[in-house]
């Protein structure tokens, strides 16, 4: 997962100050330009983690 934010920091304005666990979840700190509205954030990143972890599993 984190070559995966690493490949996002590359694509989009989206920089991960932290990445941390807890449980089952993972908790990401960030900095962003102001275009980008915190909904719209955490939406790419959820898209983009769940489509290259789960890729492999898809028939």
């Amino acid at each position: 997962m984190k070559d995966v934010c690493i490949e996002i920091s590359k694509r989009f304005e989206i920089r991960f100050l932290g990445i941390g666990t807890e449980g089952d979840h993972v908790h990401f700190l960030i900095q962003s330009v102001p275009t980008y509205s915190p909904t719209k954030i955490v939406t790419k990143i959820k898209r983009i983690i769940a489509w290259e972890i789960f890729q492999p599993f898809h028939l």
